[in-house]
């Protein structure tokens, strides 16, 4: 297997409950649908889930700002399109960013929602976390 095809990888580990996708800017990300989504009162308000430029260097300001969000808003500003995307509890995702793989889980915390982020650097199997 190679890096150019690790969402293949994935999705054959378990095709019927793994699906991948190819974002416009020809990247990939596999989505894990075996969890039930679960919607949450957060969810009537349209707020978004918002990350300042350099938030790194604050995180436990990121994490307040973040603390009550239910969708993250796309723009596609070549179809000058935009969408508004429910972050729902149960939700995990599978993707490269930098020839890096991560892992990103939802979980719901009370009525709020808990962001996972797991690292596993060059790995494309996924299968050794190092963040």
């Amino acid at each position: 297997m190679t890096h150019l095809n690790w969402h293949n990888f994935i999705v054959q580990k378990n095709p019927s409950n793994y699906k991948s996708y190819q974002r416009g800017n020809k990247s990939w990300f596999v989505v894990d649908t075996s969890f039930e989504f679960e919607v949450l009162l957060l969810h009537k308000e349209l707020l978004e889930f918002f990350l300042q430029k350099h938030y790194y260097y604050n995180l436990e300001k990121a994490l307040q700002l973040n603390a009550n969000v239910g969708y993250v808003h796309l723009q596609n500003n070549a179809l000058d399109k935009s969408s508004w995307i429910p972050l729902l509890s149960g939700y995990i995702v599978y993707t490269s960013l930098g020839g890096n793989f991560f892992k990103l889980s939802i979980k719901r915390e009370e009525n709020s929602l808990q962001y996972f982020w797991q690292g596993f650097g060059k790995d494309s199997t996924f299968t050794y976390c190092n963040v």
